[in-house]
């Protein structure tokens, strides 16, 4: 974690790119060792600030919101983003069964 922290400290200006659970959980974790960091929150739904008051009172946190905001990445130092969005209409994988998770877990 240190090594992780040292590096996000190498950064002036963060934006993360998406303000769901990853993304307000990335936002608490650089808050919590560093409230100084200028965070951008980038996200499609307008509501994302006003949904999140907390975050939206934070003097050192700005938003990029609504249709256009994908526009202007170039701006920051490092960008966050969530590894898996959600995907509308995938086909949801098949369950496994106790004897195939179980197996699975042995591998590991």
């Amino acid at each position: 974690i240190n090594k992780i922290i040292e590096k996000l400290n190498q950064y002036t200006n963060i934006a993360i790119l998406g303000f769901g659970r990853e993304g307000k959980t990335t936002y608490e974790f650089i808050r919590k060792h560093n409230k100084d960091i200028k965070l951008t929150i980038i996200d499609k739904s307008e509501q994302v600030k006003d949904n999140n008051p907390e975050v939206a009172n934070d003097p050192n946190t700005t938003f990029v919101m609504g249709p256009t905001y994908l526009e202007g990445l170039d701006q920051y130092d490092l960008i966050i983003k969530s590894p898996l969005p959600k995907v509308e209409n995938e086909p949801a994988a098949p369950k496994k069964t106790k004897d195939e998770m179980k197996r699975t877990r042995r591998r590991v």
